[in-house]
């Protein structure tokens, strides 16, 4: 099982790389892509079968940013000001919690998938065994 999570790891590392690779694909994006891949595929050619559980991963590592862009967006939705004793700065915030559901569902989601291909609840193919 412990073998599981080092592969379930570098799933979460591979799926945090390749999205956000794609979201600076116009600045750093290429060279993130690169270097997520040549980590990941030899990786990935020596975990094999582990894989299979572990793939949820990419999930729990693609719901990184949504979490971070929640986190900073927390004081939204709207135009909000912080004051100091020297200077007043205003931002116009998102609302947070669009991003925060997504975040949510893709990491929990990826969790309890993982553990439930781990536990061997779900075969290979998503059929759900008898035991």
């Amino acid at each position: 099982m412990s073998r599981d999570w080092v592969a379930f790891g570098g799933c979460v590392w591979f799926g945090l790389g390749g999205l956000m690779s794609l979201l600076s694909m116009l600045s750093i994006g290429p060279v993130v892509l690169i270097a997520t891949m040549a980590v990941g595929v030899p990786f990935a050619i020596r975990l094999g079968d582990r894989l299979v559980a572990a793939w949820p991963g990419l999930g729990v590592g693609a719901a990184g940013p949504f979490l971070l862009v929640a986190w900073l967006n927390r004081a939204g939705p709207g135009t909000v000001c912080h004051r100091t004793a020297t200077s007043v700065s205003c931002g116009d915030y998102w609302n947070p919690w669009p991003f925060l559901v997504v975040g949510l569902v893709l990491g929990v989601g990826g969790v309890l998938a993982f553990l439930a291909l781990a536990d061997g609840r779900i075969g290979s193919r998503g059929d759900f065994s008898a035991t």
